[in-house]
């Protein structure tokens, strides 16, 4: 890389998938730096990513500098629209399916306090709606970890509604 990182700079570090999330990008604060290729690094605000709660060893190959371009919100989010069963239609209009629907973003935002691929300080964005077309589908707009989550929160809060 043609970039050198010092003590309290702020760069992105790869956060690996776990069986609950996502792998992405975690913003982090360079605590101390060994040898010019091994980083501390301790990630800024909340952290509930999986796999990387507090400090870290972090290798130069795992981290990256941060860019201004990437604090735009735009540039993160995402939208999915997913069937669900042609029998829960009519119940998608109801407000019981609006509920339900409510909870599946809360759950998701629940487990989602700060994510790996938004800028410094973003909180997750989720919005699970019914998809306006006359097809039995759900839609799902937000920022990309979130809608990922989403898309396997929402079917199993729906079976069991």
């Amino acid at each position: 890389p043609d970039w050198v990182a010092e003590v309290g700079d702020h760069l992105d570090c790869r956060v690996p998938r776990t069986p609950t999330n996502p792998a992405g990008w975690r913003r982090v604060r360079v605590e101390s730096v060994h040898d010019g290729s091994l980083y501390m690094v301790r990630p800024l605000g909340w952290c509930s990513v999986s796999g990387f709660m507090g400090r870290r060893l972090a290798q130069r190959d795992d981290l990256r500098p941060c860019h201004d371009e990437d604090a735009t919100l735009d540039a993160h989010i995402s939208q999915d629209t997913f069937p669900v069963d042609p029998e829960l239609s009519e119940w998608l209009q109801t407000p019981g399916a609006a509920a339900c629907l409510a909870r599946a973003e809360q759950v998701v935002l629940d487990g989602l306090e700060t994510l790996s691929d938004t800028p410094s300080g973003c909180q997750p964005l989720l919005r699970v709606t019914r998809a306006e077309s006359d097809a039995a589908a759900i839609a799902i707009f937000g920022t990309s970890a979130a809608v990922l989550r989403a898309k396997v929160v929402a079917p199993a809060i729906l079976r069991n509604a």
